[in-house]
């Protein structure tokens, strides 16, 4: 019985030893603090704008006659190949007027035959002194004002039958039609826009920026566009047309960025958001949210996320924008916090919230 009580008195005594070798858990901070990294890419100079997608090349087209409209065969979002029909005139008195300057071509085209006949005739017998000079020169006028009759003849035959050819509206380009001003039965004139149309594949973003922005523009430059309709996509884009004077209402100055590679999806009237970088960046730094810095002592200052600490570091604002703010003095991989800076302190151990999920180091 000693025996047994010896040896759970051994036991007790390695089972309390060991017990005495093992440290607490060190508790999990009460304060949680989301955690970010600053923007120290280029691209974060970039700066973000609205405009519209547009067409590079629209055309409002128009008849070359006046008269009223027989056909429509297209309608608006019509997909169109060059040389396709899309309105006809009615061509009745065009006909009409094609058959009487035919028939006007023949007979001047007859007259000139008899004239240029005539004077070959009159000229041997000249020749032969067998008619006189007057009777001659006769000949020779009479031949003359043939030649007059048919060029007018012949001009106002190619005259009706270009109106044939203009009484039919074609398509220029392989295009779309965007949009529609007549329908059959509409008398229209010559020269008065039926129908707009843009060139199929071209596309361009229309934007506008304030004059104290235009410096940081130039032709040539790289643009990215994203689309309302398709925000997890990016589109390249190049600055091809920046306006020379600023617009009356907004006093603003339009930009044109060709995009170098449209979706089939793409339609002129998108919304779109075209993000430019500066030309002519400002002093290098990083973005960080402006509820990130905080003041102290006429300066700025932010929290640095350490080794499950954060310890205040002093930064210099560069510059403001909306609800970021550009510093310098800080790291590319240095964490800080991106909020609740009132309520921490040098060294106070936090729980690191970071975007995806949350870390505690």
């Amino acid at each position: 019985m000693k025996f047994f009580s010896a040896r759970g008195l051994i036991l007790l005594s390695i089972v309390s030893a060991l017990s005495g070798c093992t440290k607490e858990a060190e508790p999990t901070p009460d304060i949680a603090v989301p955690v970010i990294k600053a923007d120290c890419s280029p691209e974060a100079e970039a700066e973000v704008y609205y405009g519209q997608i547009k067409g590079k090349y629209e055309s409002a087209l128009s008849f070359m006659t006046g008269g009223k409209i027989a056909f429509r065969r297209i309608k608006t979002g019509s997909t169109l190949k060059t040389g396709d029909i899309l309105m006809e005139l009615d061509t009745a008195d065009i006909k009409e007027s094609f058959k009487t300057a035919s028939a006007r071509l023949d007979e001047a085209k007859s007259r000139l035959n008899f004239a240029k006949a005539d004077y070959a005739r009159q000229s041997s017998l000249f020749k032969d002194e067998i008619i006189s000079k007057a009777k001659f020169e006769e000949s020779s006028n009479n031949l003359e004002i043939a030649l007059s009759f048919y060029k007018q003849a012949e001009a106002s035959y190619r005259q009706s039958k270009n109106l044939t050819e203009y009484a039919v509206l074609r398509s220029p380009w392989d295009a779309t039609v965007t949009e529609i001003y007549a329908e059959a039965g509409q008398v229209v004139s010559q020269g008065q826009p039926v129908m707009t149309i843009i060139k199929n594949g071209i596309f361009e973003a229309e934007f506008y920026v304030p004059e104290n922005k235009l410096q940081n523009f130039a032709e040539g430059a790289a643009v990215s566009i994203t689309l309302w309709a398709a925000r997890d996509k990016t589109l390249n884009a190049v600055i091809g047309e920046i306006s020379p004077k600023a617009d009356k209402k907004t006093g603003s100055f339009k930009i044109r960025a060709e995009i170098t590679d449209p979706p089939e999806f793409l339609r002129p009237g998108m919304t779109a958001s075209i993000k430019a970088k500066p030309v002519n960046p400002a002093q290098n730094g990083c973005f960080v949210p402006s509820s990130a810095v905080y003041g102290e002592n006429g300066g700025h200052r932010i929290w640095i996320f350490d080794n499950g600490a954060v310890r205040s570091k002093a930064v210099t604002a560069i510059k403001y924008e909306n609800d970021r703010i550009k510093i310098t003095g800080l790291g590319e991989d240095d964490l800080l916090a991106a909020s609740g800076t009132h309520k921490l302190s040098e060294n106070l151990r936090v729980r690191a919230l970071f975007p995806e999920k949350e870390v505690y180091k």
